[in-house]
């Protein structure tokens, strides 16, 4: 990555999250968790899949919001298909591991499920001493209110990101930079195009440059699929989601469990008393406030969702954040409770063939923040004026303010 590329990303951490999807669903507000939540508990009751003009398209577009109807969509590729990504970023995106065809798809996905997932020793080593190394580097602020977004938030799951990529770990800015840069096609165009452009060139070099190694990007340069390897710039595209999806929607992640966590001091307790609940306090977050609220889908046809039919062609938005607080599935939706664990699982990562590939390793990462956090700092606390989550599509809190001691 040339230092024109890496000027994207400004002073020592990446920028924030971007708001990749604008959309407002009209009667939802992106404010407060009440409102909002009251909303959503409406909408579910009185139209569960709702017509809405959005895009400009007047009357094409329907959100569902209860959780078998989500779950339903998503399951079902062959009449809820992912075109509609293809269609809305494929400027910028091109066609990678979501749009190819079915069996490079499978390829793909299962190299990167490798390569990602936290049973494999080195990766959950990687991601502690990420973490630890983060966690102790908030220590010369400790006297004062700290801000997580950029000490820790903005910088583990894109530190964590690169290392897997074979990437040298001083770009991690770099790359969260223009992936951020490129989430943000349909504000800036221009600006995400030129963004994904530098990721491409950057990750075609590291492709060509691949020798003997274990990293992301030599695995997927060995891909093949019936005795021939996957086109390059199917390769290309899959590791510019990989990056925008590794530091994009991880980094709103670790905000809201980690705001969700100490906005409950039981379960920060609870946590602080026996680490390995780590990961159900994790769990229990993504359901109680999913970073990521909407996705979307196309109808290949005419197609009946509960009791409304959408037409062939509509987009589908999936309230992931809705589903997730449906009384029809999760008792008392609203309360925070660490003990649910027994219930049928969240959608916050999707479901079905297309759930994010990424899944295991980013609750790894935001478990690890938690656990080391409330070890390394017994004290620490949510400052009395830190902002609560907002946004209609990726949720998260603009700052979050803690006090360590």
């Amino acid at each position: 990555m040339t230092t024109g590329e890496a000027a994207v990303a400004t002073g020592p951490t990446a920028p924030g999250p971007v708001d990749w999807f604008p959309l407002q669903l009209p009667g939802v507000p992106a404010g407060p968790a009440a409102a909002r939540a009251a909303a959503l508990a409406g909408k579910r009751a009185r139209t569960p899949v709702e017509p809405m003009a959005a895009f400009g398209e007047d009357g094409a577009v329907w959100t569902v919001y209860r959780y078998d109807d989500a779950a339903a969509v998503l399951a079902d590729d062959a009449r809820f298909s992912l075109g509609v990504v293809e269609e809305r970023y494929g400027a910028v995106l091109g066609r990678s591991v979501l749009t190819v065809a079915p069996r490079a798809r499978r390829a793909l996905r299962r190299v990167l499920a490798t390569h990602l997932h936290p049973d494999d020793p080195a990766v959950a080593e990687l991601v502690e001493s990420v973490v630890t190394e983060r966690v102790a580097a908030l220590a010369p602020a400790a006297d004062g209110p700290v801000d997580l977004v950029p000490l820790l938030a903005a910088q583990v799951p894109a530190r964590v990101l690169v290392r897997l990529l074979g990437l040298p770990g001083e770009e991690w800015a770099a790359v969260a930079g223009l992936a951020s840069a490129a989430a943000g096609f349909l504000s800036d165009p221009r600006g995400a195009i030129r963004a994904a452009r530098a990721l491409r060139r950057s990750f075609a070099g590291r492709l060509h440059a691949t020798g003997p190694g274990d990293d992301v990007v030599t695995a997927l340069a060995r891909v093949e699929v019936d005795g021939e390897r996957l086109a390059e710039a199917e390769v290309v595209a899959s590791l510019l989601l990989l990056a925008w999806a590794g530091t994009e929607t991880a980094h709103p992640a670790v905000l809201t469990c980690l705001y969700a966590v100490l906005a409950h001091p039981g379960v920060a307790s609870a946590v602080r008393a026996d680490p390995a609940l780590a990961l159900a306090a994790v769990d229990e977050a993504l359901r109680w406030e999913a970073p990521v609220q909407v996705t979307s889908r196309r109808a290949e046809r005419a197609t009946r969702i509960g009791d409304t039919v959408v037409p062939a062609g509509a987009t589908v938005l999936v309230h992931l954040g809705s589903a997730n607080r449906d009384e029809r599935r999760f008792a008392d939706p609203d309360r925070f409770d660490l003990a649910r664990s027994g219930s049928p699982g969240h959608l916050a990562f999707g479901t079905g063939v297309h759930r994010c590939l990424g899944w295991q390793l980013a609750r790894t990462e935001v478990a690890a923040c938690v656990r080391v956090l409330l070890d390394r700092w017994p004290d620490l606390r949510l400052a009395e004026d830190s902002p609560p989550p907002e946004g209609a599509v990726l949720r998260s809190p603009r700052r979050l303010l803690v006090h360590l001691r």
